[in-house]
């Protein structure tokens, strides 16, 4: 990405160049308070979780969970970084990337992943969105992948709207977007899905305020683009778009944003793949071409 060989937007860029800088402030002296170790062996436990996984609808149903490059890089960086203490750095996420991408299976996998593997006990994982049957997608994608990783139910315990994990008395649970209904968690892994179109930010901050105790906790905002710049995803953009390019500091906060440039002529085909890293693997460019098509229309 850094030399042009991958096309991608200026987003996306400034998240690689952050990645690299990252990397080579490792490991670095006792007066330097933001430096942090990379740990190779866990995000290969990520990946080696996932990897276990198959899919279970369309085309690629009992096909194993292969991950794409730009899937690993969200993985490096989210569980790569360690501070001195020994805690995750990253806590908070802001993933940007157009439908049909594979966003949501990938959180999925990862929330099975703190459920069975990442070894916090009396873990809560907690998918929110924006009403209940959109938060029900993402979790009844957890459940489909459950279903393959322990077919027999010897170790996860499935309801309808709960996953348990008894080894560690944890748990993956659905939750409805009034934030008022929240209060008396403690979550470790939240997932706030589509946030492009939530009315305000209470969900999201609540999630945020439960996981306090946590030596690890993390919060993804997973969404697509949205048309509403008053909203508070917007915002959120912004900070990152921020964050990314230094202007704001917050060394807790990975941001990703896949998406075309300001100037970019979204009618011109070989600049799609900047907004869709899965393209031709989840979605094709037939069907993109359809959708510009019916646009220009």
């Amino acid at each position: 990405i850094l030399n042009g060989s991958i096309l991608a937007g200026v987003h996306l860029k400034n998240a690689v160049a952050r990645f690299v800088k990252d990397l080579k402030r490792c490991g670095g002296g006792e007066d330097d308070a933001n430096s942090w170790e990379f740990r190779e062996d866990a995000v290969l436990k990520v990946v080696k979780f996932i990897s276990k996984l198959k899919h279970f609808k369309g085309e690629t149903s009992k096909k194993p969970f292969t991950l794409e490059p730009w899937q690993l890089f969200l993985i490096a960086n989210l569980y790569g970084f360690y501070n001195k203490d020994g805690s995750r750095r990253f806590q908070t996420a802001y993933i940007e990337v157009a439908r049909k991408n594979g966003k949501t299976a990938l959180v999925a996998a990862l929330a099975l992943y703190h459920l069975v593997a990442d070894g916090e006990d009396g873990g809560e994982i907690l998918f929110s969105a924006n009403s209940l049957d959109q938060a029900k997608i993402a979790f009844s994608m957890v459940d489909g992948f459950a279903l393959g990783y322990d077919p027999d139910e010897e170790k996860i315990r499935h309801r309808y709207k709960d996953i348990f994990y008894d080894k560690t008395n944890s748990f993956i649970k659905v939750l409805a977007s009034d934030a008022a209904k929240l209060d008396g968690y403690n979550c470790s892994l939240g997932v706030v899905d589509e946030y492009h179109s939530a009315p305000d930010s209470k969900v999201r901050d609540v999630l945020r305020s439960s996981m306090g105790m946590r030596k690890n906790p993390l919060l993804i905002t997973i969404t697509t683009a949205g048309f509403d710049k008053n909203l508070p995803c917007y915002e959120l953009r912004q900070v990152c778009a921020d964050i990314l390019t230094g202007d704001k500091i917050d060394e807790s906060f990975f941001g990703v944003i896949y998406s075309l440039d300001e100037n970019d002529d979204w009618r011109d085909s070989k600049l799609w793949v900047k907004a869709n890293p899965n393209m031709n693997v989840t979605v094709k460019e037939s069907f993109i071409a359809q959708q510009v098509q019916q646009a220009k229309n």
